[in-house]
């Protein structure tokens, strides 16, 4: 279970540096935030893609899942901090319970 909850905190990192490195310290628009978790999420796409060419390895959708709402997460953590605003820290907690969500998925079943 900690092998897979790794992929929400490795990616919620991620998330979050795609979205710094597009804005320093400049406050992020709404596009910024969208490239961030793409950035990540495709990165995610990529590695469970590679994943079912190394053997022992298994490419697996919900670890996917973890990733996106790891980036997510992220994001949505820098923005809470930036803006101070409650309702950013709200979906970040939505996001990081469906990342919990995803990792029950990865650890219990073969998805």
């Amino acid at each position: 279970m900690l092998h897979n909850a790794a992929h929400v905190v490795a990616y919620a990192a991620l998330g979050a540096m795609a979205l710094l490195a597009q804005t320093g310290t400049r406050a992020s628009l709404p596009r910024q935030r969208w490239v961030a978790i793409l950035m990540a999420s495709v990165y995610g796409a990529v590695d469970e893609l590679h994943q079912g060419y190394v053997p022992g390895r298994v490419q697996s959708l919900s670890d996917f899942g973890s990733d996106l709402c790891g980036a997510l997460c992220g994001v949505l953590l820098v923005q809470s901090i930036r803006s101070g605003e409650p309702r950013w820290a709200r979906l970040a907690w939505a996001a990081l319970v469906g990342g919990i969500g995803c990792v029950t998925l990865a650890t219990f079943t073969d998805w």
